[in-house]
């Protein structure tokens, strides 16, 4: 079990690391993954990367059926 944990975060650090490489390739600052349900720090995210300049591209992960609630 463990063998195969150690293998499913490995897989996940190595397609970050190439999703942000395609986006710098085409001249994207790339930023995340950051979970879209914790709006403080989306909010803090978003004004920290405000300041950059050039074109940024921010990743953010969210799971279906955690929207607004009336």
């Amino acid at each position: 079990m463990l063998e195969w944990a150690q293998e499913h975060i490995l897989s996940a650090v190595k397609g970050i690391v190439e999703t942000s490489h395609v986006f710098s390739a085409l001249g994207f600052k790339y930023f995340g993954p950051i979970d879209g349900h914790d709006l403080e720090a989306l909010e803090r995210e978003l004004a920290r990367i405000k300041l950059l300049g050039g074109p940024r591209l921010l990743h953010v992960v969210t799971r279906k059926g955690q929207g607004f609630h009336a």
